[in-house]
């Protein structure tokens, strides 16, 4: 027959079009287009601690920098003739001591605002610390205000004196102090004292 080899030839051509079909790899699907953006991670803002603290319930925390939104003062700042008092009476508690220095850290308030910064004196280990009561007639002796004279600071009689050396061992955040400067303040040197009161633990 004329035509056999023009069938056979387009037999073979079906063929390999079939093999060449059944080859391919299957087309991936169109991925859908999501309609919100994924997430970006939010930038956060670095607080910076600022050298204030606050106390409450036995608890000392550290301001930050953006927390001081309200009044407040610094004895070194006020002027000299109204502030002797405030720069002279340094009020607050026990933060740490160091034996080889007799450097006494302690928390003292910062007056009109309820918080407190870390201050440093120079103690004698032998000074007699008046012992506080730790109230009268109620009022607890951190709400009592000391009057300063050139003559010392007469503190209310309490449970007697101690030596600093033999209280020291006792000593924690949580002791009031009062202490008596003899030169203003100055929060960035050691302070030199001629008064302590305390309150003393038992």
């Amino acid at each position: 027959m004329k035509n056999r080899p023009a069938l056979s030839f387009l037999f073979i051509l079906i063929t390999v079009v079939l093999l060449s079909a059944c080859a391919q790899p299957a087309p991936e699907p169109t991925p859908v287009p999501t309609l919100e953006p994924s997430p970006q991670p939010t930038a956060t803002a670095v607080r910076v601690e600022s050298d204030y603290y606050s106390y409450a319930d036995g608890t000392w925390t550290k301001y930050y920098e953006d927390e001081l939104t309200f009044p407040f003062m610094l004895p070194e700042d006020m002027e000299e003739g109204s502030s002797q008092e405030y720069q002279l009476i340094q009020r607050g508690y026990f933060a740490s001591y160091d034996e080889g220095t007799q450097v006494l850290t302690m928390r003292s308030l910062v007056i009109l605002a309820r918080i407190f910064r870390d201050v440093q004196f120079q103690m004698d280990e032998n000074i007699t610390v008046s012992c506080l009561p730790a109230s009268i007639d109620g009022t607890p002796i951190e709400d009592i205000h000391f009057m300063y004279s050139e003559k010392g600071v007469g503190f209310p009689p309490g449970a007697g004196n101690a030596r600093f050396s033999d209280l020291l061992p006792a000593l924690t955040t949580d002791t009031y102090m009062v202490l008596i400067l003899t030169d203003p303040v100055d929060p960035a040197a050691i302070n030199q004292i001629s008064q302590i009161a305390a309150v003393c633990p038992e």
